[in-house]
């Protein structure tokens, strides 16, 4: 037997094995890295879960404390624990809206009144006249006739008559629209319902608006419906201009229903920089933003602003929204701009600019005068299995779980579990309860001793690499050394 031959053969295929024989003390190391599942007691807080049901699958929603009380923004430091102590599976899941927000718009009927609309019920006559075309709606009020294509009363007008009989579903708003006026204005409009003509009951009340400031037109036609109208529909207003008149009304519908719930928090400036016209905000915690708002103080103030956002002070501001905010009063009327929408953004912080606003020659207020950063988010929910005896606990806030790999999220939060379960039918209902200490903020923060897993850790994934590239290139030069 040629023993030089294989002696030969081996010493020049111990570079191919040395790198195995290198990483898997690297891996097993980073492995050892994802730890079990903590105790609940390692945690800085903890919430009690109530529960009303024996469903063995259990939904919750996520409370604003729960967002305050986290380290990592996708909430993966929180977990849920029965009374024996013993984690169980659990997500959070954030239930998307429908798809199909397409907006239906019906036209509806205007029938005008002329006069003070007395308090005699017997003041107001309806008259049906069927036809060929279908029925035809004509109100007496006792004043001369209200023909449009006739000559118009000397009586003032002071409403108008919707009739909703022919309705099936509610409207979720009403859509105004009036001829353009060369002056603005902002004016209240009262909406009042009945199904005799007779006994009328307040609807809704709101401001419409139609102004123009320098190169800013800002436009209030909308008023949303919170409930269901009956057969016939009054509208009056006051403090409008003169000559102001409706041409036309139209139900708005939106095909996937009412908005979902809503949580908002407004936030005050902790910093103001460039003269006042730059500020941030810290939210305290990673909301699912999908909504910004500014809430600005004074009698009349038009700004144009950015919007931006980072996850900490280390991050890098990015863009969220650029556009137009408004606070206008005009003769004890106001008129506010409509929060932006964005996409799901989670942040920490939030910074405002004021690129450009100024009323008569006024600055844009500055924070101490009260400028507000109004943000709003949906809720998500906390989905878990309740295995094990009750009563559950959540738990919330341990920056270890970073260095462990988030055991709570690697080992508890499968997707496809939660995905069967929803499958075969929908959850019941749990309630998240107040934040209540545990370990506190210990657990928020890696101590001193800890810092030796992260140097660790980072030590052996740089030796390494540096080890197999050397290997690596000794192996090209023996290649290159034992070609003929």
């Amino acid at each position: 037997m040629n023993c030089g031959w294989m002696r030969k053969r081996a010493n020049r295929c111990w570079p191919l094995r040395l790198p195995a024989l290198v990483l898997t003390p690297l891996i097993l190391c980073c492995t050892a890295m994802a730890a079990e599942v903590p105790s609940r007691d390692a945690y800085a807080w903890r919430y009690a879960l109530s529960v009303d049901t024996a469903a063995e699958f259990l939904a919750a929603d996520v409370p604003l404390d729960l967002y305050l009380g986290v380290t990592d923004p996708g909430l993966r430091d929180a977990g849920v624990y029965n009374a024996d102590g013993m984690a169980v599976p659990r997500i959070f899941d954030y239930p998307e809206l429908p798809d199909n927000t397409t907006e239906h718009v019906t036209p509806l009927g205007l029938v005008p009144l002329y006069g003070s609309i007395g308090k005699a019920p017997e003041q107001l006559r309806l008259l049906m006249q069927q036809g060929a075309s279908g029925t035809t709606l004509q109100l007496d009020t006792q004043t001369p006739a209200a023909d449009p294509d006739s000559d118009p009363p000397q009586a003032p007008l002071t409403a108008y008559i919707v009739d909703l009989r022919d309705v099936d579903e509610p409207f979720d708003a009403l859509a105004f629209d009036w001829p353009e006026l060369a002056n603005g204005f902002i004016g209240t409009v009262t909406v009042e319902h009945s199904n005799d003509l007779k006994n009328w009951r307040r609807l809704v009340q709101g401001s419409l608006a139609d102004l123009h400031y320098a190169d800013t037109h800002i436009e209030q036609k909308q008023l949303p419906l919170r409930r269901a109208a009956d057969d016939y529909l009054r509208i009056r207003w006051r403090d409008m201009p003169s000559g102001w008149q409706l041409q036309g009304i139209a139900g708005i519908r939106n095909q996937q229903g009412p908005a979902a719930r809503r949580e908002w928090l407004e936030l005050a400036p902790v910093e103001t920089h460039e003269n006042g016209r730059e500020f941030v905000f810290d939210a305290g915690g990673y909301l699912p933003v999908d909504r910004v708002n500014l809430l600005l103080p004074g009698a009349n103030v038009v700004v144009r602003a950015s919007i931006r956002f980072r996850h900490d002070a280390d991050d890098s501001w990015r863009n969220a929204h650029q556009g137009l905010f408004y606070h206008v009063s005009r003769a004890g009327h106001e008129v506010s701009s409509p929060a932006a929408e964005l996409s799901r953004t989670r942040a920490g912080q939030w910074q405002v600019r004021i690129e450009s606003g100024a009323i008569n020659g006024t600055p844009v207020p500055n924070a101490e005068a009260g400028l507000r950063l109004q943000i709003g988010w949906r809720p998500e929910r906390l989905l878990f299995v309740a295995q094990g005896p009750a009563p559950f606990e959540l738990v919330s806030g341990r920056a270890l779980d970073r260095l462990d790999g988030f055991p709570q999220e690697t080992r508890l939060g499968d997707t496809a579990i939660f995905q069967l379960l929803q499958d075969a039918g929908e959850p019941g209902q749990a309630t998240i309860g107040s934040r209540e200490l545990l370990a506190g903020a210990p657990a928020l923060s890696v101590g001193a001793a800890q810092n030796w897993r992260v140097a660790l850790v980072w030590a052996a994934l740089i030796g390494g690499v540096l080890l197999v590239g050397w290997l690596v290139l000794s192996l090209l030069r023996e290649m290159k050394t034992s070609r003929p």
